[in-house]
């Protein structure tokens, strides 16, 4: 994202780990209760964002597999506070982080977040 200087990215791609920027990075995570059989576990993906002035943004946000959390036909990103998330931006066609108190305002296309990646 843009003060973590991350480089454009898509998300979806079903990838092990992948660097978005010097420091965040990306990993899929087994999901709790998944069966232990190799190649039959669902993930979960997750980010650890840094670098930014907000220390409650330089969290790891773990993806909600909820279509109620949907934004622009792609998944969200949550910490554990769940003051914030993860969402791919239509407005702009980048990935952006904003507050969970402003989610329906976002996903309406009302609000643009609080950070965009480049």
């Amino acid at each position: 994202l843009e003060r973590a200087q991350s480089t454009r990215s898509d998300l979806g791609a079903p990838l092990q780990t992948r660097s978005l920027s010097p420091t965040s990075s990306y990993q899929s995570l087994p999901l709790p209760g998944s069966p232990s059989k190799p190649g039959t576990q669902n993930f979960l993906r997750g980010l650890k964002l840094g670098g930014f002035q907000n220390e409650s943004l330089n969290v790891l946000f773990v993806e909600k597999p909820n279509a109620t959390l949907v934004v622009n036909g792609r998944e969200t990103y949550w910490p554990a506070s769940g003051n914030f998330f993860v969402y791919k931006s239509a407005h702009t066609n980048t990935w952006g982080i904003g507050k969970a108190k402003r989610f329906k305002e976002i996903k309406d296309g009302k609000s643009h977040g609080l950070a965009h990646s480049p």
